[in-house]
């Protein structure tokens, strides 16, 4: 509440059962000497959550933060480094451990045809990751682990052609899912979906491809920036990412 209005953020994973069936009710939040809980029930169940007050800090600066997020920065590559179409791509870690990590990059589309390949580290076996464009239009992530293959795609109808849009695809092992962000605002589904964000297997593991991956090797427009995260941002850290990135990074 800011001057009697309600502002709302964008959402971030608070909670979450690795058994999806279970529900979460009448949740209450507690505060005391600057700690917080979270208390929920189900039924005849009543549960008592701490939570970390950088999330809270995260959401309630959300709109004034411009601090580009350096922790777990693996990869900042500009458009010079980009036209090379080639690069080491770094060492993802595997989602088996409930790890996780993020990609983020500016993109201009000359037009929106799907099949475009803006990043490909996939080897002979299919193992490795990709991101391209789909018909909705949208653009949607691809991941192998040579046995496993999941994928999903930021909601339809968020991009143009000739306009720069900041992307982020952050994919947490924790929950399993993978969450895509479009020029600051998280996917919430629109109107075609109930949820923005889509699970990945539990069994999905190492997706780490081939070294070098390919850099818009079937791209109509261009590819501006690539960052690599070896974690999940938090939303509010890519919302944070994205006023940067309008200040020139």
């Amino acid at each position: 509440m800011r001057e009697g209005r309600i502002h709302w953020s964008q959402p971030e994973v608070l909670l979450y059962d690795d058994h999806v069936p279970t529900r979460m009710s009448y949740p209450d939040l507690v505060e005391q000497h600057g700690k917080y809980w979270i208390t929920e029930t189900q039924k005849q169940v009543c549960r008592v959550h701490p939570i970390d007050p950088e999330l809270l800090k995260g959401l309630w600066a959300q709109g004034e933060s411009n601090k580009l997020t350096r922790a777990g920065l693996l990869l900042n590559a500009g458009e010079r480094q980009l036209k090379q179409r080639s690069m080491r791509m770094p060492k993802l870690p595997n989602l088996a451990d409930r790890s996780g990590f993020t990609l983020e990059f500016q993109v201009r589309f000359n037009d929106l045809s799907a099949g475009q390949i803006l990043l490909d580290t996939r080897d002979a076996s299919g193992k490795g990751l990709m991101v391209q464009t789909t018909d909705h239009p949208a653009v949607e992530l691809v991941l192998s682990d040579g046995t496993r293959t999941n994928q999903w795609r930021c909601d339809a109808g968020l991009l143009t052609t000739n306009k720069t849009h900041h992307i982020g695809v952050i994919v947490d092992g924790g929950p399993h899912l993978i969450t895509f962000a479009v020029d600051g605002v998280v996917c919430d589904g629109g109107f075609e979906r109930q949820h923005g964000w889509g699970r990945l297997s539990p069994e999905l593991a190492g997706i780490n491809g081939e070294r070098q991956v390919k850099i818009a090797p079937t791209l109509r427009g261009r590819l501006l920036t690539l960052r690599v995260y070896d974690r999940y941002l938090r939303n509010s850290e890519f919302v944070a990412n994205h006023h940067a990135s309008l200040r020139g990074w």
